[in-house]
């Protein structure tokens, strides 16, 4: 019983380091908050847990929703919706500058973007009432579009319109809702090979792990307020909350105390 006391106070005592005001623990359960990202993009064998550091936001003139963000994070594409029938597309800069921004014939559903960021997609949807009077009833998705970018803010593809860019765009994602997506130059050479699909995703992390992008707040439709571009700070400990340390002394207070109580 002895043992098993002992052993119960060196499980719980955790390895507490402090960086920059920010509080790491080991040996201690996990939860995740807004401020702390599990991150396995790295490695998917291995979790990686990073505290969130904000960098920048950005609030467009209408809801954001659907994002993405290049290998590096040099750049974000954010879709958004102002309403049923209208949606705008903004690519901006790893500082937040808004480099260029389209009004679409639809709301933005989905963005993808190149690895590079050279290629950005985005589909969008309308949304008909025929005739009800109670929000979410009697509704149809209609008249889908597909549009792609070059990192210009060029249309090189847009569903029912040919525009001479000098790409080529094919793939089983050009008449349907998710598939293949391959841009290729006027020399038949491969620039980009995507898989498409109707997904929401309102928050990415760019493939070296460092940093995050995501839409924050709550509008109708699911859709958001405000971009956040966050960095992302790893320790190879795990992270906590700061409010983690006096439970912990508390916990750590009371076996001492059970201990000298059963054995003393």
């Amino acid at each position: 019983m002895k043992t098993l006391y002992l052993l119960l106070i060196a499980t719980v005592i955790p390895v507490i380091i402090s960086d920059h005001g920010i509080v790491y623990a080991q040996a201690f359960p996990v939860l995740l908050t807004d401020n702390i990202v599990q991150n396995n993009a790295t490695n998917p064998n291995e979790t990686n847990y990073a505290k969130k550091v904000s960098l920048w936001n950005y609030t467009p003139p209408s809801y954001p929703g659907p994002i993405s963000i290049s290998y590096n994070g040099s750049f974000v594409a954010v879709g958004t919706r102002q309403d049923d029938l209208r949606g705008s597309i903004y690519f901006l800069d790893n500082n937040g500058v808004v480099m260029w921004s389209r009004l679409l014939s639809g709301f933005v559903k989905s963005v993808g973007m190149s690895p590079d960021g050279q290629f950005v997609e985005a589909r969008t949807i309308q949304i008909v009432n025929n005739g009800g009077t109670d929000f979410g009833y009697n509704e149809w998705d209609t008249n889908p579009i597909l549009y792609v970018f070059d990192n210009s803010g060029q249309i090189i593809y847009q569903t029912g319109s040919a525009p001479n860019s000098g790409y080529v765009v094919r793939g089983s994602a050009l008449s349907s809702d998710s598939g293949v997506l391959d841009i290729f130059d006027n020399h038949n050479n491969l620039l980009w090979e995507h898989t498409d699909s109707l997904t929401h995703q309102q928050s990415a992390i760019s493939s070296d792990g460092r940093y995050e992008v995501e839409t924050v707040g709550e509008s109708p439709r699911g859709y958001g307020l405000t971009v956040l571009f966050n960095n992302l700070e790893y320790s190879s400990v795990v992270p906590e909350f700061p409010f983690a340390i006096p439970i912990l002394l508390a916990g750590i207070t009371s076996l001492i105390a059970l201990y000298r109580i059963k054995f003393r």
